[in-house]
């Protein structure tokens, strides 16, 4: 099993250098389905889910029992943010939706409409 977190040069989803990754495979189902008991409850009302592929499949399917019925607010989900243009990419899919994001580790900064169960650096 790789860690968690590992040190290095690495390129991101961004095409940007990072210097350290979060390696999200090494999360077990337990450790997904914890992260989204502790998540799921912060979240603003959504009524759909999408996720940034294929980072955030895992924790989308274990917030689905959070989502609401008759909201046109659509859940993007991935695992890790760094400058979020994954997440971006695919909310701007559903133009014209109102949308917001869950992520399991934030690297930087987030918009308003983003949560994270831990922010990190």
């Amino acid at each position: 099993m790789n860690n968690l977190f590992q040190w290095g040069k690495f390129i991101g989803a961004s095409g940007r250098e990072l210097d350290w990754k979060i390696e999200c495979d090494a999360l077990s189902d337990e450790d997904w389905a914890c992260i989204a008991q502790v998540l799921g409850p912060k979240l603003p009302p959504f009524s759909g889910l999408t996720y940034v592929p294929t980072g955030g499949a895992k924790l989308m399917t274990r917030l689905m029992d959070f989502a609401t019925v008759r909201l046109d607010t659509l859940l993007v989900v991935d695992d890790v943010w760094t400058t979020g243009s994954s997440m971006r990419k695919v909310g701007e899919n559903y133009a014209g939706r109102d949308w917001i994001g869950a992520v399991a580790f934030a690297r930087g900064p987030l918009p308003d409409n983003v949560f994270a169960f831990a922010r990190i650096g």
